[in-house]
């Protein structure tokens, strides 16, 4: 606040100030918000002669005004009079009114005033604003920077720019109509003290309207916060990430309580709060965007909070702070209870009884939108921040993991292990299992030590897998109560063989939390079914490019056909595996020397996980019929092996991938597929044909979620680039021969899909 030089005290933006601590816990003051605030500067102006032309020029509809009084806050219904705020932003836009104002001071200047009809010329209007702003400064030693406003501000669409004509208007009033503000302000709150009768109806409409106007102040409180950031020195990038949209958020809410504030004062029956909630429900949605900032706006606060210390007297910044920052997602969530009430509270008779049961669908229909745009948000960065901890992802893809829906932390146990804490993270394709990595081979007195230690620093510094459950796997799913908490079941593996089947338990510490997890697995499973069953029945796999499962068993998902593929349909080892770096139990590849194998020439060497020591076999191997152990590298690369939920299961070692590559991958083509922003490779013998290649693009694309969105395989169309750097179409096996031709035998061939 500023003096003039006369003494009297001139407001810039009259906006909460914080003088303590727990500001946000502060009453509220009506006298400064806006809807009070407008609806006295327009008693005093009414006291002025001659103020009612101008008053009847501006409320005036749309189509008789010029354009540069097109200004409304669109808050009132069709065929209702215009609200106070509408108005008084008006009349400023008028300029004349200003200097009827200013007139009535009875100064040495005395200026001139247009008529109604002259305020038709926006050049006449910016020339009198500007004569009105230079004369405050000549007669009343106003200053241009802190008391007086600019042009642009008083046409701005901006209410916290509009404020400060608003303010400076206030102040010359209170000049010319002196001692006035407690008498109008009584006068105001009897209108808006209607709600106040007895009857339940009016109690809510009260309480809408009390709890918005709290709610408005400690926006307006953050707004001051943020510009009190950044006079720290503190970069607006940081600044904005606190206080995320905050200008946005308050104009918003300024213009609904301005509604709010209309709606209380109308007779009962004509009040319709359900029709401003339908009218402005497309601006809500600066809500549903602040949602997706407030975690990171609360971290990043926290972060600050050594910077931040110093403006505790608005908000203290470890506790007081992120409450305020939570605030607008609670409000929309209490928007709806709200209506329902009113909704209950009034007569089905009513008119504006229908509104409100449409407004009641349509808000809850948000409150639904902002909740998963937050889960959306923050499973976002939880997902980011697991890609960070984790070091060795053994070959292991996120991206091919699906969505992140679920996480946490749990107490679970692996079918014959004993019972662990277990970070888990449910995809829509794989459930994975980790564990800190500072924790993972300690005793339990070092393990509370460093869950202590980690405690203090805010969170665990990396993750290690210890294991991943396909969801496709998982069979059944089931809860049941504890004494203490409830239990979630997952039973996965082939029904078709005991050795792949296991259970994997986890303890929950609620039933909500049980039937969430429980719930969204269980519509995994059937939408990974649908998946598959759709799958099968487009897919079709000659004999001669996969082994037969009757001769293989179930390992057949283990072996790779003489046709070359390299990865069974999900591009990942399947199953449900856990990795133990102290097992070294029954390889899978044990499994295989049951078949009959034709050639021994080439040997596999497989030991345990001890770089080298212990046991060692040796598996036959040749090209037409070998393992599919460059998928068992890419996927499992570590030195670790890798039990199952039930029985183990090993990984071979090997000392060179490139040198078992070179054994297992021998006389096969390296081919690149490129598709919008993606890539992958594939091998393929040296006489695959196009109906092959095209069999395994599109199971891949299917995989990946990259198929067209009519499911429609013949529409993909396949080129390279010849010699001359042409795109030329692959349509046969003949092309496809041509292409491979093309290239060095050990080079790719980069084939473009679309």
């Amino acid at each position: 606040m500023n003096r003039a030089s006369n003494g009297s005290q001139i407001g810039t933006l009259s906006t909460p100030t914080a003088t303590r601590s727990w500001g946000s816990q502060r009453p509220i003051e009506l006298k400064k918000q806006l809807y009070p605030r407008a609806a006295a500067a327009l008693q005093k102006l009414r006291t002025i002669p001659g103020f009612d032309e101008y008053e009847t020029f501006a409320q005036q509809d749309f189509a008789s005004l010029p354009q540069h009084l097109h200004f409304t806050l669109d808050v009132t219904p069709a065929g209702k009079p215009i609200d106070p705020v509408s108005l008084i932003f008006r009349i400023i836009r008028m300029g004349a009114p200003l200097s009827l104002v200013f007139n009535s001071l009875n100064t040495k200047i005395m200026l001139d005033v247009l008529s109604s009809e002259d305020c038709r010329d926006v050049k006449l209007v910016k020339r009198s604003i500007y004569r009105f702003c230079e004369s405050c400064v000549q007669d009343l030693g106003y200053k241009w920077d802190t008391d007086l406003f600019t042009i642009s501000q008083v046409f701005h669409e901006s209410i916290s720019e509009l404020l400060k004509p608003l303010s400076t208007l206030e102040a010359i009033l209170n000049k010319v109509i002196p001692n006035e503000d407690k008498r109008i302000s009584e006068e105001l709150n009897s209108s808006s003290n209607s709600a106040d009768s007895e009857d339940q109806l009016s109690k809510v409409c009260n309480e809408l309207l009390q709890t918005e106007r709290k709610y408005v102040q400690d926006l307006e409180l953050l707004q001051v916060y943020h510009d009190e950031i950044l006079n720290l020195n503190i970069p607006r990038e940081t600044a904005d990430k606190i206080t995320p949209h905050i200008a946005k958020l308050l104009d918003f809410h300024r213009r609904f309580l301005v509604g709010c504030e209309y709606q209380i004062r109308l007779p009962k029956q004509q009040q319709n709060f359900g029709w401003l909630f339908l009218h402005l429900r497309p601006d809500f949605d600066i809500c549903k965007i602040y949602t997706l900032s407030q975690k990171e706006a609360t971290r990043t606060a926290l972060n600050e909070t050594n910077n931040l210390i110093t403006l505790s007297n608005i908000f203290e910044p470890i506790y007081e702070l992120p409450a305020t920052l939570l605030k607008p997602v609670q409000r929309i969530m209490r928007y709806p209870l709200l209506i329902k009430e009113i909704a209950k509270n009034t007569p089905s008779a009513w008119p504006n009884h229908n509104d409100l049961l449409l407004a009641l669908d349509t808000m809850n229909e948000m409150m639904s939108d902002v909740n998963e745009t937050q889960r959306r948000a923050e499973n976002t960065f939880i997902k980011s921040e697991l890609e960070e901890k984790v070091k060795d992802w053994k070959g292991l893809d996120l991206t091919s993991m699906g969505e992140l829906l679920l996480s946490g932390s749990f107490p679970a146990t692996a079918e014959g292990e004993q019972e662990q804490e277990y970070s888990l993270y449910l995809f829509e394709r794989v459930l994975l299992c980790c564990k800190d990595r500072a924790n993972s081979k300690k005793t339990p007195l070092t393990k509370m030590r460093t869950a202590a230690s980690r405690n203090s620093q805010g969170r665990s510094l990396s993750l290690d897998i210890k294991g991943r459950i396909y969801l496709e796997y998982i069979n059944t799913v089931q809860t049941t109560k504890l004494a203490v908490g409830w239990l979630l079941r997952l039973s996965w593996g082939h029904h078709s063989s005991a050795n792949e089947q296991g259970t994997f338990d986890v303890r929950l510490a609620n039933e909500e939390l049980a039937q969430m997890w429980e719930g969204t697995i269980q519509k995994l499973i059937a939408l990974n079914r649908d998946r598959y069953s759709r799958y099968s029945r487009t897919t079709s796999v000659s004999s001669q490019n996969r082994l037969s499962h009757s001769s293989m068993g179930n390992w057949s998902k283990w072996i790779t056909s003489s046709a070359g593929s390299i990865e069974d349909e999900s591009g990942m080892i399947r199953g449900a595996l856990f990795y133990d770096e102290s097992s070294s139990s029954t390889s899978p590849m044990e499994a295989l020397r049951k078949l009959s194998v034709s050639s021994t020439n080439s040997q596999v060497t497989l030991g345990s996980n001890s770089g080298g020591s212990g046991s060692r076999s040796s598996y036959p191997t040749n090209h037409a019929n070998h393992l599919t152990q460059s998928n068992l590298i890419s996927t499992f690369n570590s030195n670790a092996s890798m039990p199952a939920l039930g029985p183990k299961v090993s990984r071979p070692h090997v000392s060179s991938v490139d040198s078992f590559s070179s054994v297992v991958n021998g006389g096969q083509r390296k081919v690149r597929i490129h598709i919008h922003d993606d890539a992958f490779l594939i091998l393929v013998p040296p006489a695959v044909s196009f109906e092959q290649l095209h069999a395994r693009v599109e199971r891949k694309l299917r995989l990946c979620g990259k198929m067209p969105s009519d499911g429609d395989a013949s529409k993909l169309c396949f080129t390279y680039k010849d010699e001359d750097d042409d795109l030329v179409a692959l349509e046969s096996s003949d092309d496809l021969q041509v292409a491979l031709d093309s290239v060095q035998d050990n080079q790719e061939l980069v084939i473009y899909v679309k």
